[in-house]
């Protein structure tokens, strides 16, 4: 608000980026966080489509500001300060899933930040449309407002804020608009757009120089990024561990604010040089290689992802009943607990009850036919009893069975992904002793924490699970009720009881 020479913008702009940086870096990923488990999807078109309209009315409002009133400066910097201390009111309050122990296991408090290393690939397709798109919008930004005084010969500052607005408005409306596309499709479009875009904004400079023309390219160029931003944030919502999102968001942020930082300015020094509309053209031609480029080599490398869609998007009849229940326990005819489970869920229709025991062979389990079951379902549940803090063998068995490399991971492994994964277990200890000062110094969901692994690993979205203690302890009237309870939240499609069993 009080800046007095360059000096003291550069400065602002320092501190901007950081917040930039930790809000598209760590908020965004909290807003997948805090999205249901069933609907990551929708949880990443929230946070894709805020950021651009934030980024979109941003510049408009500062060109309003500046024609409607004398001291331009001090009120859009007030505005902005105004928004900043209540976003920070809203942080403050948000809920943390566990404490930050930064240190206590070795992790160093600042290092590059890097995706899991099986999901890598997925990010460098995130990366490879993201720096195209977004460098076209970052050049929007800085030196829209050059190109329309110079080349184009439209000095008016309010078009320069109109443009921009208009760009991020529709990078932010493409995102619902394309929302039953494939992530494949929505990496490919943008790639496209951005093409077009700079296949625009070349002729806005040379044998068009209309403003329309130069609106046009700037829409492509909002395109492009809303569609990549909506792909990435997909990738990372459905196929990354929660713990490493942020950290994934992070590098593929980095992946495209560096050339959008970078090629913008060296477009500036170049100007210098060539003069502008040369400069222009030199930046457009480059982009739109890379852009070329890219999507070459992603289609190429997703070929096998063009059946991937949104989950709600999905008719298939195969798909009913919804909720699969693997139960994981070796000797059902001496089982009290599990048994009573499965008796309730027999008047669930759209639940089907997978007994393992029941299932294998003398040969072990059939693969094909354990993956059969699970492509026909989009909900899966583990049921076992607690047995040494894990499950038993049986399950371990049938996991390294059905979930098998070329279908459910690995090259062509895609069967599983976007489905739900959850557990129902049972223990004898209490629920006092799964606390961290209980008996055993841990909780439920950390003893549990390979399941929710395995999920992300396979593309699935891990959910609550369901938790009964002291199963010795319940008498008859108190499991059936508790059979009941567990029925009805198993078939309940989304796996988010505020109070499901007894939790730890």
């Amino acid at each position: 608000m009080l800046a007095l020479d360059v000096a003291w913008l550069l400065l602002a702009r320092l501190l901007a980026g950081v917040a930039v940086g930790g809000a598209v870096t760590a908020g965004m990923a909290a807003v997948v966080d805090v999205a249901p488990s069933a609907r990551k999807r929708a949880g990443s078109l929230i946070a894709s489509a805020s950021m651009v309209l934030g980024a979109g009315l941003g510049p408009m409002l500062s060109e309003i500001t500046a024609k409607t009133t004398p001291t331009p400066q001090l009120w859009t910097f007030a505005v902005v300060t105004a928004l900043g201390l209540a976003a920070l009111a809203v942080s403050m309050r948000l809920p943390l899933a566990r404490a930050v122990q930064i240190g206590s296991t070795g992790e160093r408090l600042l290092r590059w930040p890097m995706p899991p290393r099986d999901r890598r690939r997925e990010l460098l397709w995130g990366a490879a449309t993201f720096g195209p798109g977004i460098t076209a919008t970052s050049f929007v930004l800085s030196l829209g407002p050059s190109v329309l005084a110079g080349p184009i010969g439209v000095p008016d500052p309010l078009i320069a804020g109109a443009v921009a607005c208009a760009m991020f408005l529709l990078a932010t409306g493409i995102q619902f608009a394309a929302g039953s596309l494939s992530t494949r499709e929505h990496l490919a479009l943008s790639s496209i757009t951005a093409v077009v875009s700079m296949g625009m904004l070349g002729l806005a400079v040379t044998v068009t120089p209309w403003w329309p023309v130069f609106l046009a390219a700037a829409l492509f160029a909002g395109t492009a990024q809303g569609l990549r931003q909506l792909a990435g944030l997909t990738l990372i919502a459905t196929r990354i561990v929660p713990e490493r999102r942020a950290e994934s968001n992070a590098a593929l942020n980095i992946s495209g604010y560096v050339p959008a930082g970078v090629l913008p300015v060296a477009t500036g020094y170049l100007a210098d040089a060539i003069g502008l509309g040369n400069a222009v053209i030199a930046f457009a031609t480059l982009l739109g290689v890379v852009a070329v480029i890219a999507l070459v080599i992603v289609r190429v490398s997703t070929r096998d992802e063009s059946t991937e869609r949104p989950p709600a998007k999905v008719a298939d009849e195969t798909m009913q009943p919804t909720t699969l229940v693997i139960a994981a326990h070796p000797d059902l005819e001496k089982s009290r607990v599990n048994a009573a489970w499965l008796r309730a869920l027999d008047t669930e229709e759209q639940i089907t009850v997978r007994p393992l025991a029941d299932v294998r062979g003398t040969d072990g389990f059939d693969a094909a036919a354990e993956q059969r079951e699970l492509a026909r379902h989009n909900r899966i549940v583990l049921q076992f009893p607690f047995r040494w803090y894990s499950a038993p063998p049986l399950l371990s068995e049938w996991l390294e069975v059905a979930l098998e490399r070329g279908w459910a991971y690995g090259p062509g492994g895609h069967a599983l992904e976007g489905k739900e994964l959850t557990i129902a277990v049972s223990t004898w200890s209490r629920a006092h002793d799964y606390v961290p000062e209980g008996r055993y110094g841990r909780t439920m969901n950390e003893l549990t924490s390979p399941y929710a692994t395995t999920a992300a690993r396979v593309g699935m979205n891990y959910c609550s699970g369901f938790f009964v203690h002291g199963v010795g302890d319940l008498s008859d009237t108190a499991l059936e009720d508790i059979a009941r309870e567990y029925a009805s939240w198993a078939a309940g499609g989304i796996f988010a009881s505020s109070s499901p069993g007894t939790q730890a």
